[in-house]
């Protein structure tokens, strides 16, 4: 679990109560690239053969069980994918603008296609066309060979991964990491890697009830009638006054 080091200690309460849990404080935001490609170095390190797969942790799943199933799809598709990573899709049901859609071209079998293309955020007709189309919206769930991930990202942003290979030898050695992420330059994980890579594969995802809580509005549908929205709106009133709690109501 890769979080800001500001937050390391946290993060390492809340999930004390997994056994096994590593948790990465990052020293500084430098994009969604280096994000991923620390925890992967710390995978590598234990493990230069890892298959891994990776959870955007800001999101909400109303039902589990589909979700685990995708996920499983994704991870067994991986073999039969020239990039070797694997994308969860899930299944639209509205012509959204402020979501990512990734379309899906040849058939691999068991749900799973070859990407043909990404389209971020689009206007409202381009949403309806990629809806009508069967385009599903990009979860950033995927599964892939993660020494494969590596190399991949090295092709994408070689100076990024330049910096960080030292950490696959010795992902604990802190100050080393401090070091590096001072002079790291920003990358972004979608746009400079993820829609570079020729070969990837999508399967889909239904009735999981997915949502990447990206808006206030999605993040309150999420914890509509949940114990967590009630103390949530009680920790508000308290904190920022009722003004505050009409707005995000």
């Amino acid at each position: 679990v890769v979080v800001a080091e500001s937050f390391e200690e946290l993060a390492r309460e809340q999930l004390a109560r997994w056994p096994g849990m590593v948790v990465v404080g990052q020293p500084r935001n430098v994009g969604t690239l280096p994000g991923l490609l620390l925890p992967l170095a710390h995978v590598l390190a234990r493990d230069p053969h890892a298959r891994v797969a990776v959870f955007p942790s800001d999101h909400h799943v109303r039902d589990v069980v589909p979700f685990v199933e995708a996920v499983r799809r994704a991870i067994d598709t991986v073999d039969r994918v020239p990039a070797r990573l694997v994308l969860v899709g899930a299944r639209a049901d509205r012509a959204a603008t402020d979501l990512g859609w990734v379309q899906g071209g040849r058939v691999i079998g068991r749900g799973a296609r070859i990407v043909q293309r990404f389209v971020e955020k689009p206007p409202q007709e381009r949403a309806s066309a990629l809806l009508a189309s069967g385009a599903l919206w990009n979860t950033l769930v995927f599964a892939g060979d993660g020494d494969h991930m590596w190399d991949l990202a090295r092709r994408a942003r070689p100076d990024v991964v330049a910096a960080m290979d030292v950490l696959r030898e010795d992902p604990d050695d802190r100050a080393g990491m401090r070091a590096i992420y001072a002079r790291l330059p920003v990358a972004d994980f979608s746009r400079q890697f993820l829609e570079r890579i020729d070969g990837l594969g999508v399967v889909e995802m239904a009735d999981a009830g997915w949502s990447d809580c990206g808006t206030p509005e999605r993040l309150f549908q999420c914890l509509e009638g949940t114990q967590a929205l009630t103390g949530l709106m009680r920790r508000l009133k308290a904190k920022e006054g009722a003004d505050f709690l009409a707005l995000a109501s």
